[in-house]
């Protein structure tokens, strides 16, 4: 079970496979869902955006749960197969248990595919670096919970890993980022000199500058 901000009026939990969202004293529902089942997770995420009774911060929460619990079903229903990052080469792998085996056919299937890559298709002349190598967008395997929570900015986002770090690794992680252009180096120089990296609470909006 878990408490939505900031005084846990709003509870959020998984009983006899079922999600359930609803009120700490009154016991009003405001949705249940099948966890297990990506089409209903996805409806949930929907209507978890419409509901009048959360604000934005406990919206956020309760997308974040969501996704946490859908993360942890078992016996998944088949979710729509759509490509998760329509550009991104698409290949075969047969031996899925393996980081090492050299049995990869690229294939433009959907159906085929076992995996997304993060290597760019070369559809697009933008999609080659200067040195007519092919670019890459990051896709990664993260062993740990992690949040994408939209920022107020429309198609800017905010990433939360829960994975504990040093500083100084963590420097170089933000570093390498910036030199990519995955982060400003603004935002990087300004994080170092402060000792920590810091976003916009959801329901913050950014200040208006002149």
């Amino acid at each position: 079970m878990a408490q939505l901000p900031p005084d846990g009026e709003w509870l959020i939990q998984q009983n006899d496979g079922v999600v359930e969202l609803f009120h700490r004293y009154t016991e009003e529902q405001l949705l249940q869902f099948d966890p297990a089942d990506a089409n209903a997770t996805a409806k949930a995420q929907g209507e978890i955006h419409a509901l009048e009774e959360l604000d934005a911060e406990q919206k956020s929460f309760a997308h974040f749960w969501c996704g946490y619990f859908h993360a942890h079903a078992g016996g998944r229903v088949e979710p729509d197969r759509r490509h998760p990052m329509p550009g991104n080469v698409l290949m075969r792998v047969d031996d899925l248990g393996s980081y090492e085996t050299e049995a990869r056919v690229e294939t433009a299937d959907l159906n085929a595919a076992t995996i997304v890559t993060s290597e760019l298709d070369g559809s697009h002349l933008e999609d080659f670096g200067v040195d007519g190598e092919p670019l890459h967008r990051p896709v990664l395997d993260l062993d740990f919970p992690a949040a994408l929570i939209p920022s107020s900015t429309p198609e800017h986002f905010h990433l939360y890993l829960n994975h504990a770090v040093t500083w100084a690794g963590y420097v170089e992680l933000l570093d390498a980022l910036a030199k990519v252009g995955v982060l400003e180096p603004s935002y990087v120089e300004a994080s170092k000199r402060r000792g920590y990296t810091a976003v916009r609470l959801p329901w913050i909006a950014k200040a208006a500058t002149s």
